[in-house]
């Protein structure tokens, strides 16, 4: 086995390609949504930081991060299939599922988008 085809892992044992699953990358965030919350988040932090309270510049800030709200509330209406509120809210059996799985330390199915337990305060 030649240095190429082994992985070193965090436990410092080794492990090989070969026998590591196959993973397919998968975009579960659209575009306006990933655009909405780095410029909310982007706004905030500029209007926190760098911007003087009541200034002009302070004020468009403002609106624009209002603007990208509404925006975003309106795509999670009818937006793609991980932008809808209706994706993010968990049903009591799969969050009690999510939840024994945990406390077990069981490895849980994938979950795109937000788990039962990281979608609960949304």
């Amino acid at each position: 086995m030649s240095q190429q085809d082994r992985i070193n892992v965090v436990d410092d044992s080794i492990i090989t390609v070969a026998n590591t699953p196959k993973t397919r990358q998968v975009k579960v965030w659209d575009v306006l949504v990933r655009v909405t919350h780095w410029t909310v988040a982007a706004g905030i932090i500029a209007n926190l930081l760098f911007t003087e309270d009541g200034s002009d510049l302070h004020a468009y800030v403002g609106y624009t991060v209002v603007g990208l709200v509404v925006i975003r509330l309106l795509w999670g209406l009818i937006g793609t299939r991980y932008a809808r509120f209706t994706n993010f809210f968990p049903t009591p059996t799969r969050l009690k599922h999510h939840l024994s799985n945990l406390s077990a330390r069981r490895v849980d199915e994938q979950h795109l988008g937000h788990n039962p337990l990281a979608a609960q305060p949304l």
